[in-house]
């Protein structure tokens, strides 16, 4: 479906649709930053995958709208693309090319880095190199691509995406040891391993407690500690409880491994937006891109393991865990109010 009225604009954003599941946090970034795009005078190019089509029918309608698509677009226009989204069409790139407007990608996810052998592929490189401004994670992420060959003076750091709440979190969150996690509770392999954490102690008394928030997962332990809560609107934080918002991925409570763990080395996992704009204090592994950004900001705290976390918890002085709550507020804010994006566009 086209959606761009036929007018001169100077400023546009392409968006794939292909229908989403609501309770899809990972649908949720790319609709906030098309909301903070439309709010900065960008108009949005939309085109609909059609459904009960064949492949090739899908293909070959989805060409001919792209085409109507890009004769809309003047010179001279910047164009905001979110990356991979509708570029996992190959078509796509001589379109690129063909006018002579300023290319800007906002990189969601790259793929051979997140699901790969962790290595950037020849693919992904040739793909992201050919914009003219590139908004990437983190500082790692940067790295990553300017080893690779990538100009480092059209790579922009965002630090934090931005998360648009439309029932935020109004409430005042006290220390605890309970932790909340949300998210792809299946894929969550660690999760499986959360009694293990119990097992180290003779007294519970003192260690965490956990509230998971996603779709529902046969394979997910169930205690008086671990309590699966269910799944929420992404658009709703109002009822997300706990003190702490846990960033983990892998396999295990001792490290994050595999090639989801080693992701988080460079990649701002989204769930960490989620946790600061619902107002929670992050507990994030020590070796993720975020981890120095969350401790320089006093907006929580980063363990090598979850083993780590009582002890780690027990130190802290309720005073210094209300000024991290009164930190992550102010994020909070800046999340909820498109500041990350917004700077960027800038």
């Amino acid at each position: 479906m086209l959606t761009l009225k036929r007018i001169r604009v100077k400023k546009l954003t392409v968006n794939l649709y292909n229908g989403t599941n609501c309770y899809n946090a990972g649908s949720k970034a790319i609709a906030d930053f098309l909301k903070i795009l439309s709010s900065k005078g960008y108009r949005i190019l939309s085109f609909r995958i059609p459904i009960g089509k064949s492949k090739a029918a899908k293909l070959y309608l989805l060409i001919r709208d792209v085409l109507k698509g890009y004769c809309t677009i003047p010179l001279g226009a910047r164009v905001v693309y979110v990356y991979p989204d509708i570029l996992q069409y190959d078509f796509l790139f001589p379109l690129l090319a063909l006018k002579k407007h300023r290319k800007t990608a906002i990189v969601c996810d790259i793929d051979s880095l997140r699901c790969g052998s962790g290595e950037l592929s020849r693919e992904d490189f040739s793909r992201i190199d050919r914009f003219d401004e590139i908004i990437v994670h983190t500082p790692m992420m940067k790295e990553v691509l300017v080893k690779a060959g990538m100009n480092p003076e059209k790579l922009k750091i965002i630090d934090l995406f931005d998360y648009l709440a439309e029932r935020p979190y109004t409430g005042v969150r006290r220390k605890s040891n309970r932790i909340c996690y949300a998210g792809n509770l299946d894929k969550s392999i660690f999760l499986r391993r959360l009694p293990l954490l119990y097992e180290t102690e003779d007294n519970t008394v003192g260690m965490p407690s956990f509230n998971l928030y996603g779709i529902e997962s046969p394979n997910l332990p169930r205690s008086e500690h671990i309590v699966y809560k269910g799944k929420f609107h992404p658009d709703d934080l109002s009822g997300l409880e706990g003190s702490w918002g846990l960033v983990w991925d892998g396999d295990t409570p001792d490290t994050c491994g595999g090639p989801f763990g080693n992701y988080l080395r460079v990649n701002i996992p989204h769930k960490t937006c989620l946790y600061l704009s619902a107002c929670m204090p992050v507990i994030i592994w020590k070796e993720a891109a975020l981890a120095p950004l969350i401790e320089k900001n006093k907006l929580g705290i980063a363990v090598n393991s979850l083993y780590e976390i009582p002890e780690r918890i027990a130190a802290i002085p309720e005073e210094e865990y209300d000024q991290m709550f009164r930190n992550v507020q102010e994020y909070s804010a800046k999340l909820r109010n498109g500041e990350m994006l917004g700077k960027m566009l800038e």
